[in-house]
């Protein structure tokens, strides 16, 4: 019969042999009757060291954690007919095994058969789709007709670029020319800092972070007072650009009096490392400032200091 003939059979037996008047050969269901492959007996298509390409093809595109992947993600494998006659195969999304990262899954295979020449090639593409639910390896295991080769991708956390150091200012100020006295506070409540980090160049996600806790500097807690600070950020997904809003966290008591300087002095109270999936970005400068006084401010209506 042709292979017109041969595919119109209704669930072919496993290993029901047929003489194939297309192919001028010999060939067998080495499959099963749902999912039939004909494998023709003079040909040496299904030796695996000469027929499978894994080196050439495997996982093409990039994946990053919580990232969506688009039609640049993809495995692709090369079958090369090393036989005495020209072989037909059918491809199905099963062939490709994906383990190791949750989200992604076989959507699609192109070709879904073909007759391959002798000497000739075929690319097979098997379109991947999701989003990878962690970083790690991505594991594809290829098998069809006898042949399987393996091939793995590292799933990485996502990335963006960041222009740091930025400086978080709080004021505290005692300037008695100018009858000024104001007590600045960092704390864990109403005078809790949070700053947001810019970027640009997002892709993928980020995971939560809490940083280590960096006491202050000497000489910049009013009246010798001590504390430590550190950042934290909940678990998120990067636009192409936005920004990250970070905490900054008071430990002890919970609660730091910034030492109160004069009017246009400033000092760095600690240097906090920012990191992102586990990569210092840079610092965030926590500062104090005893700020600019209005021009005016000896009159009891323009008490305003200004950054």
């Amino acid at each position: 019969m042709t292979s017109t003939q041969r595919d119109a059979i209704s669930s072919p037996a496993e290993g029901l042999m047929i003489y194939n008047r297309t192919t001028e050969s010999l060939q067998f269901n080495s499959g099963t009757p749902a999912q039939p492959n004909w494998y023709n007996t003079s040909d040496g298509l299904y030796s695996a060291s000469n027929a499978v390409n894994c080196d050439a093809n495997g996982f093409e595109g990039t994946y990053v954690n919580s990232g969506a992947l688009t039609a640049s993600e993809k495995f692709t494998v090369t079958i090369t007919n090393n036989g005495y006659t020209n072989s037909d195969v059918t491809f199905l999304t099963g062939d490709l095994v994906l383990s190791g990262i949750s989200g992604v899954t076989v959507n699609s295979v192109s070709p879904s058969s073909a007759t391959i020449l002798v000497g000739a090639s075929q690319v097979v593409e098997y379109g991947l789709t999701g989003t990878p639910g962690s970083s790690g390896t991505l594991t594809g295991i290829w098998t069809n007709v006898g042949l399987t080769c393996t091939k793995t991708v590292d799933v990485i956390n996502g990335a963006a670029s960041f222009s740091l150091p930025i400086t978080s200012i709080r004021v505290s100020t005692f300037d008695a020319s100018q009858s000024a006295d104001f007590q600045g506070v960092v704390d864990n409540a109403s005078n809790q800092l949070t700053i947001d980090i810019p970027y640009t160049s997002g892709v993928g996600g980020y995971e939560a972070y809490t940083g280590t806790y960096v006491i202050n500097n000497t000489g910049t807690g009013e009246g010798g007072d001590a504390n430590s600070f550190r950042l934290t950020y909940p678990a998120g997904t990067f636009s192409s650009s936005g920004s990250i809003t970070a905490t900054i966290e008071v430990d002890g008591d919970g609660s730091f009096n910034v030492e109160k300087q004069l009017f246009g002095a400033q000092e760095t109270l600690a240097s906090l490392d920012f990191q992102v999936n586990g990569s210092s970005q840079g610092t965030i400068n926590l500062d104090v400032a005893g700020g600019i006084p209005d021009k005016n401010f000896a009159d009891a209506d323009h008490k305003f200091i200004y950054l």
